[in-house]
């Protein structure tokens, strides 16, 4: 797996480009697969935790060192993200 022939019936197999298609894949919507030979990697976006297969936001929010919000300011936890609001 990884691998495809050009002619399609045998030969000098190529590697395939799994991550140019998120179907040859089982990375996280919420991750990048990286192409690797043979075969890929998959990990999560900044703002998410897990195994690239698997993951789930980080909730900045909930821990001051996480985020750079002033005290006077309320952390909003985003998707991948946070905000900081007056």
């Amino acid at each position: 797996k990884g691998y495809f022939s050009p002619s399609g019936v045998g030969g000098t197999c190529k590697p395939e480009n799994q991550c140019e298609d998120s179907s040859r894949n089982n990375c996280h919507r919420d991750a990048e697969c990286i192409e690797e030979n043979p075969g890929y990697s998959c990990k999560c976006k900044d703002g998410y935790k897990g195994d690239g297969i698997n993951c789930k936001n980080v909730n900045e929010c909930s821990n001051k060192t996480l985020n750079n919000c002033k005290s006077d300011q309320i952390c909003v936890d985003t998707p991948g993200s946070y905000e900081c609001r007056e």
